[in-house]
């Protein structure tokens, strides 16, 4: 207990209450923030020119990552995109002495920016020429993404095979504006190709 009325209490109320001050000088060092230093014009002028040369380099770095993706992507909507994406798996198909069965569009899907356009292809043959065909459709200059192939044997006793291989390609988004889906979506193409061995 603080009393002063006592001579020989004096002495630990006086420790008491330095010890109440130290506390309290103490807690508000922890917890109010340091007063930061003012910055002056020169230094000023030099955090915006930082700024600005960031904001420079990013607005670069984005350009160069838009023409990387524009490498890899269609320009058009997907009604102008998707016959000629699938008269050149066509014309792989027939490269490689393919049978094609069916080429079936699906549904278009808006992903980061740009227009998704899925499909599954069909198609029956050599298994090292059904190989190449997807690995053909993958190469940048097709601008496929081929993101599932199943095969499945044919007739016993020969390399025949069955293949499904699901591929998309990937145009450039138009902007503001909503993602309308091909009128072909539910269409499936049947092209059959027979060849002589």
């Amino acid at each position: 207990m603080i009393s002063f009325r006592n001579k020989a209490d004096i002495p630990a109320s006086i420790a008491i209450i330095g010890s109440m001050v130290l506390l309290v000088v103490t807690l508000g060092c922890i917890f109010l923030p340091a007063p930061k230093p003012k910055m002056t014009s020169g230094q000023v002028l030099k955090q915006k020119t930082i700024i600005e040369s960031d904001i420079r380099r990013a607005e670069e770095s984005v350009q160069t990552a838009k023409g990387q993706v524009a490498r890899y992507t269609w320009q058009g909507s997907p009604q102008e995109v998707a016959p000629t994406i699938f008269a050149r798996v066509t014309a792989i198909s027939q490269e490689r002495k393919l049978t094609l069965s069916a080429i079936r569009p699906a549904k278009t899907a808006d992903v980061s920016g740009l227009v998704q356009l899925p499909f599954q292809v069909a198609v029956s043959g050599h298994f090292p020429d059904v190989a190449a065909m997807f690995r053909e459709m993958e190469t940048p200059t097709e601008k496929l993404s081929v993101d599932l192939v199943q095969i499945t044997a044919g007739e016993t006793g020969t390399d025949q095979v069955v293949a499904t291989i699901g591929a998309s390609a990937f145009l450039q988004a138009p902007q503001n504006t909503p993602v309308a889906p091909p009128n072909m979506q539910q269409r499936t193409t049947t092209t059959t190709t027979t060849t002589t061995p």
